[in-house]
């Protein structure tokens, strides 16, 4: 028995259709309903034919990660856990609420690992957790972090992944992860996947920003892979590369058939932009589209390395524009 946490959003509904194939017994959590209709969509994309009676073989828990009887319950007899349940947010009314999802949830389902003798658990991190290096030197798991420069998403990452750790140093059969900015088929109307849909409806501005990009299923087959292996008790940057932000939103306009971004957004721009955004977000009582750290962020330049996994498992990774050709041929089909 496999447990999947966080079985609806982009990462959880993709490992569901690998595991699916691999004809394993799944329990998937969900919140609610309401987003179920995106795994639906996944499936029936890649398996027109046999989407339902594939979907048919997950049994669905309504439950919270944060109810800890609720989670001792339904990993009774699990053998392994992939948690990728999290909230991800650079909106500050947030913080409370990333704390408990991305903390105390991760405890919770250490705890229960442990208190379960759950075979093996891998945790779907963050590269935001990683260390800091000088400009065109790569990031890699062994690059110490400094708490100065890292914000709230990234700290609650940070502290989760202290739970895995604390929980390893107590016996607990674990891996982490750390995928970079994840693109996949979805709901593109949320996450990274937003930066389909705002070139779709015209995006004029780019950032000089540059950071690292994965193909969703490149980390689901990751992931499966370490749950396979006898690897354990270490972390993996998972990213197919390196690219500026201006390289990717030409990218998906060139295959969405829509006009590249031809200005660059400054430091002064952007700060106007994320202060409007402010200003509308409480008016509307809407999440801003862009925050003072999403602007800060969008002009870094980070290089990460993926040479240890690629070593560990012999990967090759798909590469970013086949990954983005492949996503606007949903949306156009859409």
């Amino acid at each position: 028995m496999v447990v999947v946490t966080g079985g609806t959003g982009l990462v959880g509904s993709h490992l569901l259709l690998y595991l699916v194939k691999k004809n394993q017994k799944i329990i998937a959590i969900k919140r609610s309903d309401k987003n179920l209709k995106n795994v639906i969509n996944l499936f029936s994309f890649f398996y027109p034919n046999e989407y339902k009676k594939m979907f048919d073989k997950i049994i669905w828990k309504k439950g919270d990660i944060l109810d800890y009887d609720f989670l001792q319950n339904i990993t009774k007899n699990a053998k392994k856990i992939f948690h990728c349940a999290a909230l991800i947010s650079f909106d500050s009314s947030k913080k409370k609420m990333m704390k408990k999802v991305n903390v105390e949830g991760t405890k919770n389902i250490v705890d229960v690992a442990l208190e379960n003798k759950i075979e093996k658990l891998c945790y779907v991190s963050s590269i935001t957790v990683m260390g800091e290096e000088e400009k065109n030197t790569y990031i890699t798991e062994e690059t110490e972090r400094t708490n100065e420069k890292n914000y709230y998403y990234s700290q609650t990452k940070f502290e989760a992944e202290l739970e895995v750790w604390r929980a390893i140093a107590e016996g607990l059969n674990a891996v982490i992860v750390n995928p970079s900015i994840i693109f996949g088929i979805g709901d593109f109307k949320n996450g990274s996947l937003t930066f389909f849909n705002t070139v779709y409806n015209g995006l004029p501005f780019y950032t000089s920003g540059k950071t690292a990009f994965v193909d969703v299923k490149d980390l689901v087959k990751i992931m499966i892979e370490l749950m396979e292996s006898d690897i354990s008790n270490e972390r993996f940057i998972v990213s197919e590369n390196n690219y500026f932000y201006k390289e990717i939103l030409e990218k998906i306009a060139k295959h969405l058939n829509k006009r590249a971004p031809k200005i660059l957004a400054n430091s002064f721009l952007l700060s106007i932009f994320w202060r409007l955004e402010f200003l509308r977000s409480k008016l509307f009582f809407a999440e801003p589209k862009i925050t003072k750290e999403t602007a800060i962020l969008s002009q870094k330049i980070s290089m990460y390395s993926n040479e240890k996994i690629k070593k560990r498992l012999n990967f090759s990774f798909k590469s970013m524009d086949k990954t983005i050709k492949e996503i606007s041929e949903f949306i156009l089909k859409k």
